[in-house]
């Protein structure tokens, strides 16, 4: 379709002497007998073809802008035809052609009708009929576009390896185009990923919108530090309260928490504990904990989730005894053992780690020896190494020999994955040694250069729980 979308303006334009910037809007198709199972299509179809064009650098009306000139005119009322609906649209948004269409389920197949009309005469230009399997959708609109402008048939897509996953991927991306609600958009976009990794129509929209919603996080993040600043503002205040004192330091190291700010809230909490501070009324209603307390929870949670681990088994030691009874008594306490039982398996898999190290070295010692080391067995070598290393914990090691693998074998075929799988292996290997600004730069160039995989492996879901600047 792309091929021939780069066509659909020049052949407009030179058939009705267009300028170059002409802008082409496309409609929502038709549901034509009202089949439930496939209105997903009214947006799917012409959001494809308005995402080819995108693509194609060519003029196109986006989306939310066509959206508010239909509801503009239905507003207006009135009874109009399909084309005088579409020419009044295509006016308001600035458009010189519209493409209005519709779709109906003929027995096992689809048959996809078309119009293309000009925005100022309103006059149908061109029509276009296509019926084929469903599973070929795409290249039904293919043929759709070359009927509309007169253009030779197109090349017939390859067929998908898996055809079904493929339809239902498209089907999982159509409808996170009719839904107004962010997280349900994640879900169905993330949905077709893992249906069809290499799906660009939702590959492309998602990373629009986690660039956008980035964009609102950062801002929000903003807002979350004034308000902190101005609650530690007031815990400082000594003029203040001795409840609002004690609640504005509670509320200051919450919000830290809650967005994963633990460096942030380390240093809050410090301050905040070893402050001095009239103790909380004892009748204080809904006030059971005061705010010293919390912060040295707060700092505890905080150097557990930085990977300072000694230092938080000090620190939790100390809150068990400063604080006998207190609110998170049983939940520091289950945190510690577990770190403890983790630091003996840590031990454990240490030596596992070394025993598979020196077979490994001994297995291609004897290859290379034997003159049976291929270059194909090197690769699964190397590999092995990295992945024994990440295994047995011995993260700064790891670091150094998958970073080594991927520089011998970036450009090399990576079918079996073991290059991306190196990459995640990495910032897991610097996450694990507190390292987060480097393990985020990792997790986001994965993101970058294999996305589907990285979407399919939950790298941004990981990225997302490493603590956050």
């Amino acid at each position: 379709m792309l091929a021939l979308l780069w066509c659909l303006l020049g052949a407009t334009a030179a058939r009705a002497e267009l300028p170059s910037s002409a802008a082409l809007a496309v409609m929502p198709f038709q549901n034509l007998n009202q089949d439930a199972s496939l209105d997903w299509l009214r947006r799917g179809i012409a959001e494809t073809m308005v995402a080819d064009l995108r693509d194609a650098r060519r003029a196109v009306v986006e989306r939310d802008q066509l959206d508010r000139a239909l509801a503009e005119i239905a507003l207006q009322g009135g009874k109009l035809s399909d084309e005088s609906r579409a020419a009044r649209a295509g006016r308001l948004v600035g458009a010189t052609a519209v493409v209005v269409g519709g779709y109906q389920r003929a027995g096992q197949e689809l048959r996809i009708t078309a119009r293309l009309v000009a925005v100022e005469t309103g006059v149908v230009e061109q029509t276009a009929k296509v019926t084929g399997p469903l599973e070929r959708v795409f290249t039904l609109q293919d043929q759709v576009v070359a009927q509309l402008l007169k253009l030779p048939a197109a090349k017939a897509r390859p067929k998908p390896k898996e055809p079904k996953k493929t339809l239902q991927a498209y089907e999982a991306y159509a409808k996170s185009l009719q839904t107004a609600s962010d997280a349900d958009k994640l879900d169905e976009l993330r949905r077709a990923l893992d249906l069809d990794p290499d799906f660009h129509y939702a590959l492309v929209d998602l990373r629009a919108l986690e660039s956008r919603l980035n964009r609102l996080l950062k801002k929000s993040n903003q807002v979350i530090d004034e308000r902190t600043q101005a609650l530690l503002a007031t815990f400082d205040d000594e003029a203040a309260t001795p409840y609002d004192r004690h609640l504005a330091g509670i509320q200051a190291m919450t919000a830290l928490m809650t967005q994963f700010r633990y460096q942030a809230l380390l240093d809050v909490a410090a301050r905040i504990e070893n402050t001095k501070l009239p103790d909380m009324p004892a009748s204080t209603p809904g006030m059971k904990i005061d705010a010293r307390e919390f912060a040295g929870f707060a700092v505890f949670q905080s150097l557990s989730a930085l990977k300072r681990g000694d230092l938080a088994l000090q620190v939790g030691e100390r809150y068990l005894q400063r604080y006998p009874g207190g609110a998170y008594t049983n939940g520091v306490d289950l945190q510690m053992r577990a770190a403890i039982d983790q630091r003996h398996r840590h031990d454990e898999s240490v030596k596992r780690a070394a025993t598979e190290l020196e077979e490994l070295a001994f297995e291609e010692r004897e290859r290379e020896r034997s003159g049976k080391l291929s270059a194909q067995l090197a690769r699964s070598y190397a590999f092995r190494r990295c992945s024994i290393l990440s295994s047995g914990e011995r993260w700064a090691e790891a670091v150094d020999a998958c970073r080594q693998f991927i520089t011998a074998y970036r450009d090399a075929d990576d079918g079996d994955d073991l290059v991306k799988l190196a990459w995640m292996l990495v910032g897991r290997s610097l996450a694990e040694q507190g390292r987060f600004d480097e393990a985020n730069d990792e997790a986001l160039r994965l993101l970058d250069a294999h996305a589907g995989w990285a979407r399919e492996h939950s790298v941004e879901m990981i990225r997302r729980t490493w603590p956050q600047p």
